[in-house]
């Protein structure tokens, strides 16, 4: 519900790293969907798992969704609490066009969370966040952060069909990071390309290749969505695998 992956990324942080800004995955979640004429509404609630809070780790979604044959697009906004009541808000539209054998997409997110902002943990803290993106240490250790901490994501791509087995895309990614430490900010850039064959509904094998360059206060960042590359500004991968969806 909370992210749209048009170009079918594996997934691995170096190119699938916007989906920390929702949570890769939020446990003990009720969901409520409504559809018709190719509009969707889903409402959910994660709990947050401590007993006696029920607010603490929770974290409410909304999105509105239209797909149509051409044309799909959507919108979704998602607030999270932590142990504290402090707050990770996100904000987040998407569309894709399809002409042909082409697909075309773009996305963009924005990403507030407050100082002091922690997920929770696997060891009793509210458990319903433990995949997002805190912001209570910076590069100066822990629980320093005295900032809010400001992320504007933008994702653009295009993927074509070879055939409908197999088809080639590639995406180009950019994040614009407000608070990073105090009152620096830093960047992210990060290109990726893909090769993806279809041996079934269910499987494919797939090559890719992704490059990610860090700028200012990214480099050092502790809260990065893509992580960090040892104090270096740079990384590049290439991955070949198999895959199967469930």
């Amino acid at each position: 519900m909370n992210s749209h992956d048009f170009s079918h990324f594996p997934n691995y942080l170096q190119e699938a790293w916007e989906t920390r800004f929702f949570g890769v995955r939020l446990d003990n979640s009720a969901r409520y969907t409504f559809g018709r004429d190719g509009f969707t509404l889903q409402l959910q609630h994660s709990f947050g798992g401590q007993p006696g809070d029920f607010k603490a780790g929770a974290t409410d979604a909304v999105s509105v969704s239209y797909s149509g044959s051409a044309i799909s697009a959507g919108v979704v906004a998602q607030r999270s609490n932590d142990a504290a009541n402090r707050h990770a808000d996100v904000l987040g539209a998407g569309a894709k066009y399809v002409i042909g054998s082409v697909s075309m997409y773009g996305l963009y997110v924005h990403s507030r969370r407050d100082a002091g902002f922690t997920v929770g943990t696997t060891a009793g803290s509210p458990l319903a966040n433990t995949s997002m993106l805190s912001n209570s240490n910076t590069v100066a250790g822990p629980n320093t952060q005295t900032a809010s901490r400001r992320d504007s994501f933008v994702d653009v791509g295009v993927n074509y069909y070879v055939t409908p087995a197999l088809s080639a895309g590639v995406s180009l990614m950019f994040d614009n990071a407000a608070g990073v430490a105090g009152g620096q900010s830093g960047k992210i850039k990060t290109l990726v390309a893909l090769v993806d064959y279809h041996l079934s509904k269910r499987t494919d094998v797939y090559a890719e290749f992704d490059r990610n360059v860090l700028n200012g206060a990214s480099v050092t960042d502790p809260n990065n969505p893509v992580g960090g590359f040892g104090g270096r500004a740079n990384q590049t991968g290439a991955t070949l695998g198999l895959r199967t969806v469930f």
